[in-house]
């Protein structure tokens, strides 16, 4: 049994050297390495030599104990874990000179590096503690206020990491990102837990996460509030973005919260979504795009409760086109086997912000807030199944409004707000898909909307059980039928009485 002057000695030897308990093997204090916690100092040099040292002694744990250290880019190695002790600070340099130019090794679309963390084809990499990573994007010369300017300065990502295996980053608060705040390319197997993410008013292009071209992802338990997108999938090279999974977290944006997509190459499958909570975001909660070819296959969304949103849901396939090298220019791309379930929104389409961000999104627009999901007319969107949606809009449009057409724009940067400021319906307009099925879904609207609550344009093999949605009182149909060949009601559904659809003699209606 130990006995109690040992414990002491114990107690009070962890307590000098201010390392936790819970931390394994060898221990590199950067203090003993010349570090200063003083805010003022940089402390590049102290902090690679200590990460230098402990990835070639056989690995360990890089320790910041509390205090403030300013630096420049820092290059993990492998077996390296970077713990960040309570009251601990690492503070990205204003200083532009002190992040040098990494040339990712991948061929993709972002080749060009600048990060305060970085790691090229590294493995067992961790990054935890109780600590905080500032960025000083609020700071010149980093902060601009319009995204056409972001080419012209040195704006370093928090963390960056190429072809590596085997991370972890867990527990730590990241803030104020002079760019995105994490990029992850062609990486694997990789754990993201229980982040605090702020980033919302520092500049712009500020994500939270940014999965790119990677396999085998958990993450979970995060809280991010940012400019730019929350957690974006991208696919920014040849290689596919598959395995992934993200889970409880709370999401608030400036732009999305969740995506998958922009850059979409490579594409996209096996991906599940659950568990999230998502408020105050000015575009969309969720985002699914194919624009630059790749697949995208088995997305499954479910449990995802939103208030104030513009927009709940955007699927698009587009042919933007954009290859990720000069030789290539991808072919139209291909979305299916899409599952979107159980999923509550309120106050939809009317968040706004005071005051406004100075950046590069805009304010609500109600009238435009319906679920929007569009393929093309020569390649359609192919088995979406939509069930338990419960959406309450801000309503509002007119008679006229629900005539107005939409655009294609296949070519369009995809977000919903690129499709105009109007929709012909309220709560949802759907075109050119083969095979959608819906199921106990609701809309409704608090101020008086005189469009009907659905539009189906070009949707071929058109299944409904159990659809409904608030009607004005100006005879407007519930449900507006374009095209769309083979449509399939339940008989108990509200949409299964004849005077509240409204349809065209190509479409062929089938009440079961």
């Amino acid at each position: 049994m130990l006995n109690m002057s040992k414990l002491f000695f114990l107690i009070a030897t962890l307590s000098v050297f201010n390392v936790p308990y819970a931390l394994s093997g060898n221990v590199y204090n950067i203090t003993d390495y010349g570090a200063k916690g003083d805010s003022v100092t940089i402390n590049t040099v102290f902090i690679q030599k200590a990460v230098d040292d402990c990835s070639l002694n056989g690995g360990g744990t890089v320790f910041f104990p509390a205090g403030i250290y300013q630096s420049g880019t820092i290059c993990l190695k492998d077996d390296v874990h970077l713990y960040l002790d309570r009251g601990a600070i690492l503070l990205c340099s204003t200083d532009t000179s002190a992040f040098p130019l990494h040339k990712s090794p991948m061929v993709a679309l972002r080749t060009n590096m600048y990060s305060l963390i970085y790691a090229e084809r590294k493995k067992n990499i961790t990054i935890s503690g109780e600590g905080t990573i500032i960025g000083q994007g609020d700071k010149p010369p980093y902060h601009i206020a319009h995204s056409n300017q972001h080419l012209s300065v040195v704006r370093p990502k928090i963390i960056c990491m190429v072809q590596c295996e085997n991370i972890r980053v867990k527990g730590i608060t990241l803030r104020n990102s002079p760019s995105w705040m994490q990029h992850y390319l062609g990486c694997s197997d990789l754990f993201i837990d229980g982040l605090t993410v702020r980033n919302r008013r520092s500049s712009v292009n500020n994500d939270g996460i940014d999965i790119d071209c990677c396999k085998n992802v958990c993450i979970s338990n995060c809280n991010i509030d940012s400019e730019d997108d929350c957690i974006v999938m991208k696919s920014t090279s040849w290689q596919m973005c598959e395995n992934i999974t993200i889970s409880n977290c709370i999401l608030s944006s400036h732009c999305n919260a969740l995506k998958c997509g922009t850059e979409t190459n490579g594409g996209f499958q096996n991906i599940t979504i659950s568990n999230c909570v998502i408020f105050d975001t000015y575009l969309s909660g969720i985002a699914l795009e194919i624009v630059d070819g790749g697949t995208m296959n088995l997305i499954n969304i479910n449990n995802i409760t939103m208030n104030k949103v513009n927009n709940p849901l955007f699927i698009k396939l587009g042919n933007r086109a954009r290859p990720y090298c000069k030789d290539i220019v991808p072919n139209i791309g291909e979305m299916k086997n899409i599952q979107v379930t159980n999923i509550q929104a309120d106050n939809v389409g009317d968040f706004t912000e005071e005051p406004d961000l100075e950046f590069s999104h805009h304010n609500a627009r109600f009238k435009a807030a319906a679920v929007f999901i569009d393929g093309l007319p020569e390649k359609n969107i192919g088995n979406i199944v939509l069930e338990n949606f419960f959406i309450g809009y801000a309503g509002g449009g007119t008679k006229e409004d629900g005539l107005s057409k939409v655009p294609q724009n296949p070519q369009a940067y995809p977000e919903y707000s690129s499709y105009g400021d109007v929709r012909p319906s309220y709560g949802f307009f759907c075109r050119d898909i083969e095979g959608l099925r819906m199921r106990n879904i609701q809309v409704t609207f608090e101020k008086q909307d005189d469009r009907p609550a659905y539009q189906f344009e070009a949707v071929k093999q058109l299944f409904m059980e159990q659809v409904s949605g608030d009607i004005s009182d100006v005879g407007q149909p519930l449900m507006r039928l374009v095209q769309c060949g083979d449509v399939y009601l339940d008989k108990g559904g509200v949409a299964v009485k004849k005077k509240n659809i409204e349809k065209d003699r190509d479409t062929k209606l089938h009440v079961r």
